[in-house]
């Protein structure tokens, strides 16, 4: 059994198997989705004796969520969950022939209904719902959306890492940990070893891989020592 959500905006829809279908069980996958998107002002359920118990009418009421039933016998009432059930339904009994089990049969259509763009909406569920598309299988095949990119450039910052690169040819002054030495000597750039984090110097003859926080550049911070 498995109990189906679907938000009648976003089309956003979540699926839990359910060992047993009691009001207690049925408000803990509730309340699991709530803690994430927030209360709805209006649930719409069919009649079964799930939903019409005085626990999920409590439940409602505590939340301050507006709960309404699709007419015995005519299901097609709730017309947004109703359709993802056949679609469901429908994939799920396709993507089973293909060898996956139950669980990741259920994880495979989920991530692509999710990513998928709506016929009613134009745009997929995730655009609705979190504002942002999912990184997918075929991500790979297009440029990374905006949104990778900061969070790269913000992961970068809170490791500590310059936004700073250097040129092969370029003076510099590295860090020098030789006993008795001076904290920086200078040296010229030959190679670039990870893009945009470390270099090969020639220092006095000498190869040193240095990192660019073990960087300056002389014609910045240090030019009047170079």
């Amino acid at each position: 059994m498995f109990l189906v959500i679907v938000d009648s905006y976003s089309k956003w829809p979540e699926i839990y198997e359910m060992a047993n279908i009691t009001s207690s069980r049925t408000i803990e996958v509730f309340e699991s989705v709530f803690t994430r998107f927030g209360y709805p002002v209006h649930l719409v359920t069919d009649n079964g004796p799930t939903f019409t118990s005085q626990e999920f009418k409590d439940f409602c009421i505590t939340k301050h969520i507006k709960h309404t039933f699709s007419p015995p016998y005519h299901p097609a009432t709730n017309g947004a969950a109703e359709r993802f059930v056949e679609t469901f339904k429908s994939a799920i009994t396709k993507i089973k022939e293909s060898g996956l089990n139950l669980r990741s049969s259920v994880n495979l259509f989920m991530f692509d209904y999710r990513s998928t763009p709506q016929r009613t909406t134009g745009v997929s569920p995730a655009r609705l719902m979190l504002s942002r598309e999912l990184r997918n299988r075929f991500s790979l095949l297009r440029p990374p959306p905006l949104s990778e990119v900061v969070q790269e450039r913000v992961e970068k910052r809170d490791q500590g890492k310059r936004d700073v690169s250097f040129e092969i040819g370029q003076k510099v002054m590295v860090r020098d940990y030789r006993k008795d030495s001076r904290p920086w000597v200078q040296g010229l750039v030959i190679e670039e070893s990870i893009p945009g984090t470390t270099y090969v110097v020639d220092v006095e003859g000498l190869k040193w891989k240095r990192h660019i926080n073990q960087m300056l550049s002389c014609a910045d911070e240090l030019e009047e020592l170079c």
